[in-house]
């Protein structure tokens, strides 16, 4: 995969969305396993919703790491 296209043996294009991710509960196992992991993927995922019971948590996550339009919830029905 190169830029995010993915080249076939056909010699035809198709472009790849990336998967969107939600991280429910922001907490040390996000921090440091989760999201490092799939920042490493960051050409085929992005994280666009952070939930967490503490609303600062999931907001410094979402600074951090989040897409621009990342999504902050206390609520994870809310973030689903």
């Amino acid at each position: 995969m190169k830029n995010g296209i993915f080249h076939n043996l056909c010699g035809w294009e198709a472009v790849m969305k990336k998967v969107k991710i939600g991280i429910i509960g922001c907490g040390g196992i996000a921090m440091n396993k989760h999201i490092p992991s799939l920042m490493e993927l960051s050409d085929l995922c992005e994280i666009v919703a952070f939930c967490d019971m503490e609303k600062e948590k999931a907001q410094k996550l979402s600074m951090k790491y989040g897409s621009n339009a990342a999504q902050n919830h206390t609520d994870y029905y809310e973030l689903l």
